[in-house]
């Protein structure tokens, strides 16, 4: 199965569970004990930024196993195909909650990491942020 064959099965299952779920009426519960995914949305400014976004995560993933989170991991996903979408990359991690989130971004080796790659990030990429949690 190819990439855009799995990410259009992902949001279908998405959709069909949000509309089978009774609860997608309520308000949403503090989720702060269970997981939730970061979503970065991305334009490169040019193609040789994919190099480089794909050596951040490359960086960021080593820091995570370095520190034991090997039920974390960063993913980058390219756009393929044609499409309407506004944006060609989505950089994604699914994090189990919020202290292991707090965690990994506090010690010294995952800030290093952010601090080399933020001095070059707003001239590679456009980018909406975004933190999604379950609805139940």
């Amino acid at each position: 199965m190819n990439r855009q064959t799995i990410i259009i099965a992902i949001v279908c299952g998405f959709v069909l569970f949000i509309f089978a779920n009774p609860s997608f009426s309520e308000e949403p519960k503090n989720h702060t004990d269970t997981c939730f995914e970061t979503v970065h949305l991305l334009n490169l400014k040019s193609e040789l930024n994919e190099r480089e976004l794909e050596i951040m995560i490359k960086d960021l993933n080593k820091c995570l196993a370095k520190h034991g989170f090997s039920n974390v991991k960063y993913t980058a996903w390219k756009l393929r195909g044609d499409s309407n979408c506004k944006y060609t990359y989505l950089f994604e991690s699914t994090w189990p909650d919020v202290t292991t989130y707090n965690k990994i971004h506090e010690t010294m080796e995952y800030k290093r990491v952010r601090t080399k790659w933020q001095q070059n990030w707003a001239s590679v990429v456009d980018e909406e942020y975004g933190r999604f949690m379950p609805l139940n």
